[in-house]
């Protein structure tokens, strides 16, 4: 059976060819600290298509009946893909078991995304998640820092993947990886430091057309961290969005 879960949208980035939507459950138009991620029955690991999280918009006319809005919503066909902090209503089948993915939710592909007509307040430093780290530290890739965790730690200690954060510090790095454009956020946070791959498909296709090269972020930014599907005997954080405040406001 079909229910709903309202979401505010804190990341929307690309997986598998397709994209990894996700963001904090609102009840009784309260912000809760519950993450939601909705994930497709269809993907090879839960990613969405482009058609699975299209938007449709709620009460373009609010004073009109329901019934007309809808028509006139599908007349106009107002349809776009969900941007950071949109506030959607999302149709869902199940609560998907997953051994730490644990904010997993089968999407109902039958039923339409709707986006609310407002936004959630840009007051992100009381969403953010009061944790000492991202998870567990002290396992690096080739060109990373703090960024993965092996597989069976993961399965053993790890019962969520989704975190937003404030880091102290923070700097895009863009470096030549294995003759491939890479684009990571080298960062500090509660004073350690970590060296992760940018999967927010703004922030990547922005700075792979810069030079090689360091870009310090001197305005706030706040970073959703998800901590990935394994690949090669690890789970990689990534950061799955990164949000500047004073473009929100």
């Amino acid at each position: 059976m079909t229910f709903y879960k309202t979401i505010v949208c804190l990341a929307n980035s690309r997986k598998e060819g397709g994209r990894c939507v996700a963001g904090k459950e609102i009840v009784n138009n309260q912000l809760t600290h519950n993450w939601i991620r909705p994930v497709s029955g269809g993907g090879n690991k839960g990613e969405l298509s482009k058609e699975e999280n299209l938007l449709t918009v709620r009460s373009i006319f609010p004073k009109l009946p329901k019934w007309l809005n809808t028509l006139i919503g599908l007349f106009l066909k107002r349809q776009s893909s969900p941007q950071l902090l949109d506030i959607i209503t999302i149709p869902l089948l199940e609560h998907q078991l997953h051994t730490y993915q644990s904010e997993n939710y089968l999407i109902d592909n039958r039923r339409h995304w709707i986006k609310e007509q407002f936004r959630q307040s840009t007051q992100l430093s009381q969403w953010c998640d009061r944790v000492p780290s991202l998870w567990i530290n002290g396992y690096h890739s080739y060109n990373g820092f703090n960024d993965r965790i092996p597989v069976n730690i993961v399965e053993k200690s790890i019962n969520t993947s989704l975190l937003l954060i404030k880091p102290d510090t923070i700097s895009i790095k863009v470096a030549s990886e294995f003759n491939k454009v890479k684009v990571r956020a080298e960062f500090t946070f509660n004073g350690q430091k970590y060296r992760i791959v940018v999967t927010d498909p703004t922030i990547e296709s922005f700075y792979k057309t810069k030079s090689i090269g360091d870009y310090p972020l001197l305005e706030e930014t706040y970073l959703c961290i998800s901590l990935g599907e394994p690949f090669n005997g690890y789970c990689y954080k990534l950061v799955a969005s990164v949000i500047f405040l004073n473009k929100l406001l």
